[in-house]
């Protein structure tokens, strides 16, 4: 295999060589079998992954190295070693806010074969290269058109598969603000081509440079991301994390417990380097897979005390005790983890509402509330009840009605406001609004299909 060289930061920092891996030090490349996990971590997967072995002509994914653009973290990898093939990456100019929902209104202008590809074509503007299993494209937002450009915000298009994908991971990453975490600006964006919602997250390893991130998996030198327990984790992690991050994680891992995130493999639990000190990356890939496939069996993939389901604040006593922290402090919170779910959970559901063109609202929030149904009656067992009494002792049924009540009402509100407003303009003042609104409209149907012509012939 041709010599391919590792650059870090863009500088000079190992190679691979017949696959043999080594590390630079003291200007001479040593043997280093750990570096090597760090590099195939960065890797793509599934379609992304087959699009670009087969646009390269590559046997091997280690062979797509040299050919990686703006790859996650800040390694760059060249067949030159005097060309660190540093890929210099555009910021988005569009200020988001940390909110639920969060609806984009921006103009989608990237080809609908690259945001849906049926077959292996590779075309020249596509801009894969990024790590994980879905299909997802490198895009900026500048002055509020989303194109694909090496940049500072990653778009998973809509996933015919798996419907309203976008919106279930949008509203459980922010969830995870409510438990305190750290979670990157995120938002959706309507698809009119398509009828469906495309979700966008910005990088936390793109700020002004290039941020070193490295995720569990190849921190732990693992071959299998799914392999391994909480408690094996632990006594893995427990001289690499200061008490407060320990505590941070296992507080992690009952969160996404709770959101029934059973994809949380350890390559979607990451960390970044602050000060040379090893910290939990802000939270990403938040997904509630039993509203996806009802795997009601499997709230997570990683055992916690033996268990996949019906996981309880008591079983992370022994992971506590293998973090070398007593138990009783991590219960406690623990204990405000639950409750904020127990409490705030069913006010994202009822979100959902605010949603325009959302099909299946009512199956989606049904299927969302059973999930919290789950939770709520294992929470009783342990005498903790929600301060949210409209969601403590009714039926499922009966909070389905109580939602559409409150939507109802939100709605009845609006019409009454608008009725209100209506009667204080004057006639003039009515003509005058009517024919501005007339203006925009033609406005935004002329650009909009002047948008999606060139999007169907690019």
């Amino acid at each position: 295999m041709q010599e391919i060289y590792i650059f870090k930061q863009g500088m000079l920092y190992g190679k691979l060589q017949n696959n043999d891996c080594y590390i630079l030090e003291n200007n001479d490349f040593i043997p280093s079998k750990a570096i090597f996990y760090e590099i195939i971590d960065v890797l793509p997967e599934g379609i992304d992954l087959k699009i670009m072995l087969k646009a390269f002509n590559c046997k091997t994914p280690i062979q797509l190295l040299p050919y990686l653009r703006n790859c996650i973290g800040d390694f760059s990898f060249s067949s030159n070693i005097d060309d660190n093939n540093f890929q210099k990456f555009i910021n988005s100019n569009i200020n988001l806010e940390q909110k639920f929902p969060n609806i984009l209104n921006a103009f989608l202008n990237i080809n609908q074969q690259n945001l849906n590809p049926e077959s292996l074509i590779y075309k020249p503007n596509q801009r894969l290269s990024l790590s994980g299993y879905q299909h997802k494209l490198q895009v900026s937002i500048i002055d509020n058109v989303i194109e694909e450009n090496y940049a500072d915000f990653i778009l998973k298009p809509a996933n015919d598969d798996f419907y309203n994908l976008a919106i279930n991971e949008h509203l459980n990453v922010n969830f995870m603000s409510e438990f305190g975490f750290e979670v990157p600006l995120n938002a959706i964006v309507y698809d009119e081509i398509l009828g469906q919602y495309h979700y966008l997250i910005k990088r936390f390893d793109r700020d002004e440079m290039f941020l070193p991130q490295i995720s569990l998996n190849a921190l732990m030198h693992s071959k299998d991301k799914y392999e391994g327990s909480i408690e094996k984790i632990c006594s893995f992690l427990k001289d690499k994390l200061s008490n407060a991050q320990k505590k941070l994680f296992l507080q992690y891992i009952y969160a996404n417990a709770l959101l029934f995130n059973n994809d949380l493999h350890k390559k979607n639990i990451s960390f970044v380097f602050d000060n040379g000190e090893l910290k939990l990356s802000p939270a990403y890939d938040v997904i509630n897979i039993y509203v996806l496939k009802k795997l009601d069996k499997t709230q997570c993939v990683l055992h916690i005390n033996g268990k996949l389901n019906r996981i309880q604040i008591g079983d992370f006593r022994q992971s506590s005790q293998i973090l070398g922290f007593d138990f009783n402090a991590l219960k406690d919170s623990l204990n405000e983890t639950l409750e904020t779910y127990l409490n705030v959970y069913p006010k994202y559901i009822e979100k959902l509402s605010e949603i325009p063109h959302l099909c299946g609202l009512k199956k989606l929030q049904n299927t969302f509330l059973q999930s919290y149904d789950k939770n709520l009656k294992l929470a009783r067992k342990q005498n903790i009840q929600p301060k949210i009494q409209n969601f403590t002792s009714n039926s499922l049924e009966d909070r389905m009605q109580i939602l559409e009540s409150n939507q109802q009402s939100i709605q009845n509100m609006q019409s009454s406001k608008d009725l209100t407003q209506e009667k204080n303009l004057t006639q003039d003042s009515k003509i005058e609004k009517n024919a501005e609104s007339k203006r925009d409209s033609a406005q935004s149907a002329d650009s909009l299909k002047k948008l999606n012509q060139k999007r169907k012939h690019k």
